[in-house]
């Protein structure tokens, strides 16, 4: 058993896929197995589905609540606008989000990133929109396969998570982080500018911690993604104490942020995956689209607590 107080969270993201009838059959059968398998409730579980079955989903997951006192599953987005309501044609707000029962929102997919272009910066003000609305927000962050080839994963995680924890409440640490950031953070004031004016105190503590219980990271390296490829339990676990050391460094409580691990995880490679310290989870791709194996991949993280 491993000495964390860390919560698992299972996340399925079904990406494109499905349709309003096949959507509701999958929430239903995951409902069903959470129901029917308790060990399972000991878990934090979180489906983002597109954004037409969001409604459906969020309905039924209502309902099904209300006869399941205490099912773990939240209704999540794939993706949430930087800005506010408004003249923004296209976009989806967080508050349009909520409305539909999301509580949680992927942030910066490499999906995004490459096929839609969304800068570090872009990204980073989702993040922020997220968080101030209440969300509990997904951050996304990988290399490519040739970024990894060069040996590069750590550069380009690093530069990935720079920017956005410089939006945080500052401290004494920033320093190490690097200049670069703040500089980026003075270009992207013309960029989206309905964002919420909430900034926590220079050292508000508590205001860090609250922060912070709403931040997830996924490490997804892109090479893995979709591929039947994954990184193995010892690679993973090199990248998430990366990350762990680079948030204790500008000040966050690492210790109580989950880091997921994503990229073709199934049933049959999650209980060598769990078994890592900083592994806190996964998030999920194919497998997520039929229910016992996305059920089966959170077993795997109950033997593991």
């Amino acid at each position: 058993m491993r000495m964390t107080s860390r919560r698992r969270l299972i996340a399925g993201n079904w990406k494109m896929n499905g349709r309003l009838e096949s959507a509701a059959a999958l929430g239903a059968g995951l409902i069903e197995g959470l129901a029917n398998r308790q060990d399972l409730q000991a878990l934090d579980w979180l489906i983002c589905p597109p954004f037409v079955h969001l409604k459906t989903l969020g309905d039924l997951l209502e309902q099904s609540r209300q006869k399941i006192p205490g099912l773990a599953m939240k209704l999540g987005a794939q993706d949430v606008s930087a800005a506010e309501d408004g003249a923004y044609t296209g976009e989806i707000s967080a508050e349009m989000l909520r409305d539909c029962g999301c509580s949680a929102v992927l942030i910066g997919h490499s999906e995004r990133r490459q096929y839609f272009s969304e800068s570090e910066t872009l990204i980073a003000q989702k993040l922020k929109r997220a968080i101030d609305a209440g969300f509990l927000a997904v951050l996304c962050v990988g290399e490519s396969e040739q970024e990894r080839g060069k040996g590069l994963t750590r550069a380009v995680i690093d530069k990935q998570i720079e920017l956005l924890l410089n939006l945080w409440p500052v401290s004494s640490h920033q320093a190490a982080l690097g200049p670069c950031a703040t500089q980026d953070l003075q270009a992207q004031r013309g960029v989206h500018m309905a964002l919420a004016n909430h900034q926590p105190g220079v050292g508000d503590t508590n205001a860090r911690a609250e922060w912070a219980s709403r931040l997830v990271i996924a490490y997804e390296p892109v090479w893995a993604i979709g591929t039947g490829k994954s990184a193995s339990p010892d690679d993973a676990q090199q990248v998430h104490a990366f990350i762990r050391d680079r948030l204790d460094q500008a000040g966050w409580p690492s210790s109580s942020i989950r880091i997921l691990y994503g990229g073709s995880v199934k049933a049959d490679n999650a209980q060598a995956l769990f078994g890592m310290p900083d592994v806190d989870g996964a998030l999920v791709g194919g497998a997520s689209l039929q229910a016992t194996s996305f059920l089966d991949i959170g077993q795997a993280a109950v033997r593991h607590r």
